[in-house]
């Protein structure tokens, strides 16, 4: 399995699909989610029945959409 670390999820879950890879998914988030954003890949794990076990985060890419970018845009 190539590396898949920093890829939008559907991008990481495509290419293992593609692969005759099955693929789980769980998200990471902080106690505060972000709303919006873009879903990316921030770890990977082989599982031993073959498949693959994604978990994923919730960035803000976009300026001005939220989170600690958008708050030092305020000062």
């Amino acid at each position: 399995m190539n590396c898949l670390l920093g890829l939008p999820l559907d991008t990481a879950v495509s290419r293992l699909t593609g692969e005759g890879i099955a693929v789980h998914t769980q998200e990471l988030s902080c106690r505060k989610p972000q709303q919006g954003g873009s879903l990316r890949v921030v770890r990977q794990l082989a599982l031993a029945d073959g498949s693959a076990l994604l978990t994923y985060a919730r960035f803000c890419t976009e300026a001005g959409a939220g989170g600690r970018a958008a708050e030092d845009e305020d000062t």
